[in-house]
């Protein structure tokens, strides 16, 4: 009795200064960022939220008012991660603004909700996993077509995995957490993690913890969020390295095969750069949204405290994906072709149509006098076969990609005869 009283007393003893240490750390945690940039990390988030929300709406007018792109397997991956964009993004809004009035640790005080709010804004949060899990079915998708061939009925074959498993992953997830009482306040908005912050707890304990919610939070960080968001940058990274390999083994044979013609080679080599250009903006927009607060939270896991770059990257790159997606997807495969369209106009003109014109039909441009209208009526076929990857015949090239131009839709039909 002795024995087990003086080892309660040892067990008690290291509870208890384990506990007091992470009281202090607590007490010095606020101190971490002064005035300046806690008010950076209130308003930012709520800025790059905003304007992702009206952004992840574009892309859904830009698609789902186009027949034929609701019928591809492409589009209707992009437009499910956009409405999971613009849900999520509403989220990441709202800032600090759902965390319950009065929770210690609060930038800048803006803490004006209760605990159902702070619950609300954690379970759309958690639901936007879903949005890397289409990132990574994009880019299989990609394989699938550009390096094996498929085509779109063949691919159709598997939408019940492309869309069953993110959104099933995401609901279970956001539902178990919501049950499991985790979400709380994690400095910028609330999500999975345990209140008060840093309170003391481990996997093994189950008594003395002074942890009033999110037990072992850390830990469905990373089995709900950060471990699934790890394999799917692999698979992503991993997907598009086999798409550029894939092209440039073609373009070498075909060089073997049509020696005497120079310039379909160098069309080739061209298009292989072109895929080589999309799979980077692909990788990065990607690595820009969801590197940050995976750094963000290896850094906090193995040294426990934040670094002010790392939360400034964090809240302008992971609410703002709808506006980077509509950038890629949208915006980007319009400027390249109306680029080519009308090479003597300058850059400034083309962002601008691009961004003022995306959500009306395809423009009718005046390549001799280099004047540009918006119209809702249709485009000239005669480019129907120019966009981002896309901008010769398909005869032309043995591998295709999509991108977002409306453009692409025409072809699709031809590629899968082909």
């Amino acid at each position: 009795s002795t024995h087990y009283n003086r080892r309660f007393h040892i067990n008690h003893t290291a509870r208890d200064k384990q506990i007091n240490r992470n009281r202090n750390r607590n007490s010095t945690f606020r101190m971490q960022f002064n005035d300046s940039q806690q008010l950076t990390l209130v308003i930012l988030p709520r800025i790059t939220g905003f304007s992702s929300m009206i952004f992840s709406s574009l892309t859904i007018f830009n698609i789902i008012r186009s027949k034929r792109k609701t019928s591809t397997m492409y589009h209707c991956l992009l437009l499910a991660m956009s409405f999971s964009n613009f849900f999520t993004s509403i989220a990441y809004a709202m800032g600090t603004w759902p965390i319950p009035r009065g929770s210690p640790y609060a930038l800048r005080s803006q803490a004006f909700g209760t605990q159902a709010t702070c619950s609300a804004q954690g379970f759309f949060i958690q639901l936007g996993i879903a949005a890397p899990f289409f990132n990574g079915m994009l880019s299989i998708y990609y394989l699938l077509t550009v390096r094996y061939g498929w085509k779109e009925k063949k691919i159709k074959k598997l939408q019940k995995y492309f869309f069953g498993i993110p959104i099933i992953f995401a609901l279970a997830t956001a539902f178990a957490s919501l049950g499991l009482s985790l979400y709380n306040n994690s400095i910028y908005w609330c999500w999975i993690a345990a209140s008060p912050l840093l309170c003391d707890t481990t996997i093994k304990e189950r008594d003395g913890s002074d942890c009033e919610r999110g037990r072992n939070a850390w830990l469905f960080r990373w089995v709900f969020y950060f471990l699934p968001l790890f394999i799917i940058i692999f698979i992503a990274t991993t997907s598009m390295i086999l798409i550029y390999i894939a092209v440039k083994k073609t373009e070498q044979k075909s060089k073997k095969w049509r020696i005497a013609s120079r310039s379909e080679n160098e069309k080739k080599l061209k298009n292989s750069q072109r895929v080589l250009r999309q799979a980077f903006v692909f990788l990065l927009v990607f690595y820009f949204v969801y590197l940050p607060p995976l750094v963000a939270q290896l850094v906090t896991t193995v040294q426990g405290t934040l670094f002010f770059p790392l939360s400034v990257f964090q809240v302008i790159f992971v609410p703002a994906q709808g506006l980077l997606n509509y950038i890629v997807y949208i915006v980007r495969p319009k400027y390249l072709k109306y680029q080519k369209e009308n090479p003597e106009i300058c850059v400034a003109k083309l962002i601008r149509m691009c961004c003022l014109c995306c959500m009306l039909k395809p423009l009718n441009t005046v390549a001799t006098t280099g004047t540009t209208i918006c119209t809702a009526g249709t485009s000239e076929k005669k480019d129907d076969h120019h966009s981002d990857l896309n901008d010769h015949p398909e005869e032309e090239t043995q591998l295709k990609i999509p991108n977002g131009d409306e453009d692409n839709d025409s072809t699709q039909s031809s590629t899968d005869e082909h």
